[in-house]
Order: structure tokens, then C-alpha cells, then sequence
């Protein structure tokens, strides 16, 4: 409790400096210092780095090779930082920044949603600068509620709904219920809500050819209120040019069975964002565990090709599965050998193993490996995306 007190008061400060700075800086230059910043927590976070990167070469990087999937995850970060920099001018933002530097794709579907006369949803995943949602709205007349969920830290919510109620949005606090969320759809205005990280009470779809939590929301909304949903994407194009795209007004389907409606209309859903991610993968926030909720569990053996360590191997996934699978969680298993080069290559390998770390599975480990390994058995391993790996041997 303590801790959380001291971080809250040194966030809502360290946010109040850099907004100060920022406000009298070129507004190039703090972007480009919000991408230095990036490439900064990018080389200490190797936790969520790591995190990023097994995330990007299981959905995004099908046919990308290591050096190409640790790029992204850069870019990812310098993204993040960006955005977190731009927050921070909030209260430069009017309507001639917006005329300048903000290009709405597509905006008439926004309109469209708004002549059903039934309210919509804009609906985001995890990317690009969500707070400029509110600004936009505002300054296009359009009546915007943003759904938020307090992170807390209350003084530095206090201070971020201080500068989105200056832009002219209207604040709905997700612990007050969805009975005002209702109203305001009955009123033909338009609230913000997230999709993706649906956490514990989230449904399970496929994003990626795997089995992640997704957000039900505002498909629930839709079902019963017969609202709009707008799938909107940001992408920025440089510095601080950036790109809206509003998708075509999703119109739910019904077939009678509310439990179907739910998974297929979410599923549909999660397809749109699957194709812009493919697009812009360095946009998303891909630092949390997305398959942490799944069903479902990768397990790979690594085999040096002796009989023993692989039986020895093949027991602990017995084990490993028998576990899972009285928590309700399927396992699939696979098995590769791994062939080095030269008895000199496993050498070497097996010395700079021992300076890599615990996260030695990314960036320059993985560079490390394709010199090291054969052909076969390094393309054995990039088509594995195991989230469990056994390894028994010297």
C-alpha cells in the first residue's frame, strides 16, 4: 500500500516535469526524444522485452526471421514511448493540431454508425495513442464518452481525466456500471472501450491460430442495444503525423444462440485487428502475456539424439501433461533434435550460453543459434512457439 502511495505521487511528478518541458519544446523533438526513451527501456527491460518478443514470433512474424521479429519489438517500445511523450502535450492539442497533424481514414463509417440513431462504440485494441479518441470526437462535434479503468494510481488519474474533461470528453469510470454506458448509448453518442486483454472474465477466441482472452464488452452491448461498433486502428505515420483508420460499421449477426453470437460476432472481431496488426505490428503493446489464459500448451522436447535424455525428457512431459490436464488445459508435444555444425559449434554455443542469461531466447541468442545449428534443426525450431521447453543432457 505504502509503495503504491510513493509510486503514485513520484508518477503524477515525473508526468508534471516532462509535461512542463514538453510543452516548450519543438513538438518533433520530444518525439524524437520519447523514441530515445524507447530504445532506453528497450535495453533494461529485458522481463518484458523477452515477453514481446515470444509474442511477436507467435502471431505477427510467420515468415520473419529473428532479426526482423527483435526489430518490431524495438519499434514496439519507441512506439509505446511516443505515446506516453504525446500524453503528455494533451493540452496543445485543438483543433488546428488536429487539422495539421491528424489524417481520419474513412470517416464517413463514423457517421454512418450515427444515423442508425442507436449509438457506437469505437472500439480499440491496445495501440497506438487512444487519448487522442476523446480529443478527436470533441473537436468533430461528436459527443464522446471514454470508458476508463482506473490503473491505481488515483493522482495520476485525477490528473490524466483532468486534461481528457479539458478536451471536452465526458469521463465514465468502468466501477460505476454499465447502466450509464446504456444511457448514452440511447442517446446516440458514442463511447470508447478496449477489445483485446480480456483477462480472467474475458472468452476465450483465436487470435493468431491460438487460443487467447478477448474482452466481451461491447459485443454484449451490441447484442442486446443493437449499437454500431466502429474497429479503429491508429498508426503513426512520422513524428507526429498520424493516421485514424475507421473500419466499416460492424453489424453484429444472430443466429438464436446467445453463447454462438458471442464467440462468432467477438471471433469476427478479432480477424479485422488480426489484419491490421499484420500491417503495423511495431504499433501494439505486446509486453503482456497474451496466451496466459489459453486452454491450450505448446511443449517441446530438445533432443541431443541420445535414447536416455529423451525417455528422461518424455517423462517429465508425462508429468507436465498429466498436470495441465487436470487444470482443463490441453498439451500439445513435440519433439526436435538439435544438430550443431561442428563439435566445435555445440563448444562455442555452450560457452556464450553461459553470458546469455535467462533471456537468451531472443535478438542475439537467436542469431547465435542459426550459426551454430544445421539448417534442418534451425528451421525445426522457428516453426516451434512452445511455451514449455524440456531439455535433458550435458
Amino acid at each position: 500500500m505504502k509503495q503504491n502511495l510513493i509510486a503514485d505521487y513520484l508518477s503524477c511528478i515525473l508526468f508534471r516535469v516532462v509535461s512542463f518541458f514538453t510543452f516548450f519544446l519543438p513538438l518533433n523533438f520530444s518525439l524524437f526524444l520519447g523514441r530515445r526513451l524507447g530504445d532506453l527501456i528497450y535495453l533494461f527491460d529485458r522481463r518484458h522485452r523477452a515477453i514481446a518478443y515470444a509474442n511477436i514470433r507467435k502471431t505477427v512474424a510467420d515468415h520473419l526471421d529473428c532479426a526482423s521479429s527483435a526489430r518490431i519489438t524495438r519499434k514496439s517500445y519507441q512506439a509505446f514511448a511516443q505515446n506516453l511523450i504525446e500524453i503528455t502535450i494533451l493540452p496543445r492539442i485543438n483543433k488546428q493540431y488536429l487539422e495539421k497533424y491528424i489524417e481520419i481514414e474513412n470517416k464517413d463509417y463514423g457517421y454512418q454508425a450515427f444515423n442508425r440513431g442507436k449509438g457506437a462504440i469505437f472500439l480499440i485494441v491496445h495501440e497506438g495513442n487512444w487519448e487522442l479518441s476523446n480529443i478527436i470526437c470533441a473537436n468533430l462535434n461528436v459527443s464522446f464518452v471514454l470508458f476508463v479503468r482506473d490503473q491505481g494510481f488515483p493522482r495520476l488519474n485525477a490528473l490524466l481525466n483532468t486534461y481528457r474533461l479539458r478536451q471536452g470528453a465526458k469521463i465514465v469510470h468502468k466501477n460505476a456500471g454499465v447502466r450509464e454506458l446504456i444511457q448514452v448509448l440511447k442517446n446516440n453518442h458514442s463511447i470508447g472501450m478496449t477489445t483485446d486483454q480480456g483477462g480472467k472474465t474475458g472468452l476465450l477466441v483465436d487470435f493468431f491460430g491460438r487460443e487467447a482472452s478477448m474482452s466481451t464488452g461491447a459485443i454484449k452491448l451490441a447484442l442486446k442495444h443493437d449499437c454500431a461498433i466502429i474497429p479503429i486502428f491508429y498508426t503513426r505515420i512520422k513524428g507526429p503525423y498520424t493516421k485514424v483508420i475507421l473500419d466499416q460499421v460492424f453489424t453484429v449477426t444472430r443466429s438464436g444462440d446467445p453463447e454462438k453470437d458471442l464467440e462468432q460476432n467477438l471471433q469476427r472481431l478479432i480477424r479485422i485487428y488480426e489484419k491490421y496488426l499484420r500491417q503495423y505490428p511495431h504499433e501494439y503493446l505486446w509486453t503482456y502475456k497474451i496466451y496466459k489464459h489459453s486452454k491450450e500448451r505448446e511443449v517441446l522436447i530438445l533432443s541431443d539424439g541420445k535414447t536416455g535424455h529423451l525417455r528422461q525428457s518424455e517423462g517429465v512431459a508425462k508429468l507436465i501433461s498429466r498436470q495441465l490436464t487436470e487444470r482443463g488445459i490441453k498439451t500439445k508435444l513435440s519433439v526436435q533434435e538439435v544438430v550443431f555444425r561442428s563439435p566445435l559449434s555445440g563448444f562455442i554455443a555452450s560457452c556464450l550460453s553461459r553470458f546469455s542469461g535467462r533471456y537468451q531466447g531472443q535478438g542475439n541468442g537467436m542469431r547465435i543459434l542459426n550459426c551454430v545449428l544445421t539448417g534442418q534443426s534451425w528451421q525445426g525450431l522457428m516453426r516451434s512457439k512452445p511455451e514449455i521447453i524440456i531439455s535433458a543432457g550435458g
